[in-house]
């Protein structure tokens, strides 16, 4: 008790190195989990305190694995979210992600003075919606009944989700936009949201061009450009980074293709002309794997059928014989012999 008292006066005063101190000289004098799950609270407040993400995780596992299935299912929600926070600013996003997805509602109110539930739920939908496709996010954050209960204190998130899920992904950015200054004030996300914002917007920017093999520029700067700012400078470096596979055609002004070129289509300032997809190629590559596969397969069964006929097939012992059975005439021979001699 003393030391603990120590350390949260340390912490108190912001003296982080001697609270760390007095917490860690707590180990020695516990026994039970709940001591145990005490320690590792006030031991992983002080790491978040300091930014050592590596020494969460560290203290994290520390306070996992009890056998009494009670204690477990009380501090789930707590380190599953607290691992969270670590590999956010660890920047791994979708390990973040994951992490939030998979934490149960919290049970206790001692867990706010970390993460509130809010903070839960505007966490795991961002990082979900800057990693995850359309399918994973509708059944892994819409439909996952765990996170439901976060993600309702947060209606501008889930219809944020919506929105990129059913295709509409201007409405999609224009509400993440309406709530940054809020999200820049936060402890834990406010260094990361220019890089999720990023993110996203580039989602968005791909799955609208998906569906076409060439949009107009002016279209797409009606759906994402934001003032004061190119679109077309944009797409170039997303262009030359690798992450769109796309070309603006600002020479012929259209893009070549084997149908004749209508008159109307002279006049079109700019295209973004996605990479064409050879579906020929893609259905003879598919046609060839499955060939391999099925080759593959048949070369096995036939093995199979050779060992057997060759009466080469090793057999174990029978299900719940424990391997006794071959010497169970041995046995029989041994106690009939022993009765003969006597």
């Amino acid at each position: 008790m003393a030391n603990e008292e120590l350390g949260k006066h340390y912490e108190a005063t912001g003296d982080l190195n001697n609270a760390l101190e007095a917490y860690a000289r707590m180990r020695p004098d516990i026994s039970t989990a709940k001591h145990i799950i005490d320690v590792g609270r006030h031991l992983i407040s002080i790491t978040v305190q300091r930014r050592e993400w590596h020494m969460v995780t560290a203290n994290l596992t520390k306070i996992t694995g009890f056998p009494n299935s009670d204690d477990e299912r009380g501090v789930q929600p707590f380190v599953k979210i607290m691992h969270g926070v670590a590999l956010l600013g660890q920047e791994k996003y979708h390990e973040a992600a994951v992490s939030f997805l998979a934490a149960e509602p919290l049970v206790s109110a001692g867990y706010h003075d970390f993460v509130s539930p809010n903070d839960v739920a505007i966490y795991g939908g961002l990082l979900a919606l800057a990693t995850m496709d359309r399918r994973n996010l509708q059944t892994e954050v819409l439909e996952n009944s765990s996170f439901r209960s976060y993600l309702e204190m947060e209606p501008h998130l889930r219809r944020a989700i919506t929105q990129f899920v059913n295709g509409r992904y201007s409405a999609c950015l224009a509400i993440l936009e309406s709530y940054r200054p809020e999200y820049l004030l936060d402890l834990y996300l406010q260094k990361h949201v220019p890089a999720l914002f990023s993110q996203i917007r580039r989602k968005c920017i791909i799955q609208y061009l998906i569906p076409f093999s060439c949009v107009t520029l002016e279209s797409m700067e009606q759906a994402f450009a934001v003032p004061g700012e190119s679109l077309e400078d944009e797409l170039v470096t997303m262009i030359r980074s690798g992450v769109l596979d796309a070309r603006i055609d600002a020479i012929d002004k259209v893009r070549p293709t084997r149908e004749p070129c209508r008159p109307c289509r002279l006049t079109i300032p700019q295209l973004v002309v996605t990479a064409p997809v050879n579906q020929r190629l893609k259905m003879q590559i598919s046609a060839l794997e499955t060939a391999k596969n099925y080759e593959k397969d048949a070369a096995d069964r036939i093995r199979r059928m050779n060992i057997a006929a060759a009466e080469l097939e090793v057999k174990g012992p029978r299900k719940g014989s424990h391997g006794f059975d071959k010497f169970a005439g041995l046995t029989n021979n041994w106690y009939e012999e022993g009765q003969a001699a006597a």
